[in-house]
């Protein structure tokens, strides 16, 4: 018997018979595109004026839209408005589990909740389809995104700074650990839990190729164990998600029926419903009297894992030389008013300005909270780089660029405007090459000639539509292009 036969074998009797033929047109069946528009930069109204495309409402995410292009030369991936992070592409039965959230302003046993004072927990949040649509629906509040695989974390921090997320703490640590370090601290928690990936078929042919039952049978463990470590960090009354992109019970529901919660809307998605993948996802609410008793520390030898390889670890210890008080920070604000017309001080009510070494970081207050330190100070990421400071020199850097820029109004190079050369107030581009031009120049990574100098600064925010794609320094003769090499395109 093959793979597919066992597959099938498996299923067969879990569909209703007049759905078996629907199931088998689809399973393998090639996915729809689809994408999430970031409503943080864009309005879905405004997203539909910027592209040429036909966009149809995906049921259970009023962000979300199957997409269909007459032009398909240009990869979804590699538009402007991707790069630019106005959309983020996600299978559209990927989006169910933020839907299941109805977190609210009631008391939930607890403090009365806000959605400023919500603390997150997006579990296991890789490669950040979740984790950014969880900051679009709570921007105001703090995210916890933990990712155990270092290297897919990295491509979570990536996606958070093309989409311009601020409020996000990148950890990369065991289930336990933050069941022993954090018990009963968040309001809301997602388990998108790693699984056999069934839903998957229709994206990735392989997953048939090797299915098994035993993959099933481990895969159920580590759920199990995730789930049951989620929980006790989850406060009393609060929310937890839980999903997977896979149909089997043992994976879901036998899942759920081991945790001590009250279990409600769960929702199977076949890819016959929609002509999406397959997903199921659930709301788990925490017991009132169910109150963890701090456990035992895991002592898992490296259950941090190696220090990430960036040259100023993040540190958050709230010591006076790290910690901006108000003159330095208001120094940085000037720079930055002056320089770009970026107004900092509508953030500072809920982020502080840290400093390590010569780097400047724009922090979630609620990340700097005593109970959160052991951990954050192995994080991979706190909030935004906001930039460096080089002998009273601002240098603005690439995340404040695209996550702050979009109401940057000076020494702004945009791209689309031909009328005015292509160039910042001062007019200081030599070719006057057309917008599509310039912007597939900007985007490829290669630099652009200047005639004159600013004389203020010697960075300008390069921006397409009004949506800022990154920075150029002025050297010489030269803009040179400081797009980060992840993010550029190939002609």
């Amino acid at each position: 018997m093959t793979a597919e036969e066992a597959f099938l074998g498996k299923y067969r009797p879990l569909i209703p018979a007049q759905n078996w033929q629907d199931f088998l047109d689809h399973y393998k069946k090639p996915l729809r595109k689809s994408i999430r528009i970031n409503t943080s930069k864009v309005s879905v109204e405004n997203f539909k004026k910027l592209v040429p495309w036909t966009l149809d409402p995906i049921p259970w995410c009023q962000e979300g839209f199957f997409v269909d292009r007459e032009d398909r030369s240009i990869p979804l991936g590699s538009t402007w408005q991707h790069i630019a992070g106005l959309f983020y592409i996600q299978e559209a039965a990927s989006m169910l589990p933020v839907s299941k959230i109805s977190l609210n302003s009631k008391t939930r046993g607890h403090a009365p909740l806000s959605k400023s004072s919500f603390k997150i927990l997006d579990l296991c949040s890789a490669p950040g389809s979740k984790t950014t649509q969880l900051a679009n629906r709570f921007p105001n509040s703090l995210i916890v995104a933990n990712e155990v695989d270092r290297k897919r974390a990295i491509a979570l921090k990536q996606n958070l700074t093309r989409q311009g997320v601020m409020n996000v703490v990148i950890l990369s640590v065991d289930a336990a650990k933050l069941a022993y370090y954090l018990p009963n601290f968040f309001d809301l928690v997602l388990v998108d839990a790693p699984c056999s990936g069934e839903g998957m078929i229709r994206k990735n042919p392989k997953v048939l190729e090797f299915w098994d039952e035993k993959k099933i049978e481990y895969m159920a463990g580590i759920q199990k164990r995730i789930s049951k470590e989620a929980l006790k960090t989850l406060k009393p009354g609060g929310e937890l998600i839980y999903s997977t992109c896979t149909y089997a019970p043992e994976e879901n529901e036998e899942v759920l029926a081991e945790l001590e919660a009250n279990i409600t809307d769960i929702q199977r998605i076949w890819p016959q419903d929609f002509d999406t993948g397959g997903f199921f996802a659930a709301r788990v609410v925490k017991e009132l009297q169910n109150q963890d008793v701090r456990p035992s520390p895991p002592a898992p030898k490296g259950a941090f894992g190696q220090a990430p390889h960036y040259s100023h670890p993040q540190r958050l210890k709230k010591d006076e030389d790290e910690f901006l008080g108000k003159k330095q920070v208001l120094f940085i604000q000037n720079k930055l008013q002056k320089y770009w017309d970026i107004d900092l001080a509508p953030y500072l009510e809920d982020y502080v300005v840290m400093q390590s070494e010569q780097e400047l970081r724009l922090i979630p207050k609620a990340a700097t909270s005593k109970q959160l330190q052991p951990l954050v100070s192995k994080s991979i990421q706190v909030g935004i780089e906001l930039g460096s400071l080089i002998r009273d020199e601002f240098i603005l850097s690439h995340q404040a660029a695209v996550a702050l820029g979009q109401n940057a109004s000076k020494n702004v190079l945009e791209l689309s405007d031909k009328a005015a050369g292509l160039a910042c107030p001062e007019s200081v581009l030599t070719d006057r090459r057309e917008p599509a031009q310039a912007l597939q120049t900007f985007l490829s990574g290669r630099d652009l000639q200047i005639e004159k100098s600013p004389q203020e600064t010697k960075q300008l925010i390069v921006k397409y539509q009004g949506f800022p794609l990154g920075i150029v320094k002025i050297v010489g003769e030269k803009l040179k292009n400081q797009l980060p090499r992840d993010f550029r395109i190939n002609n």
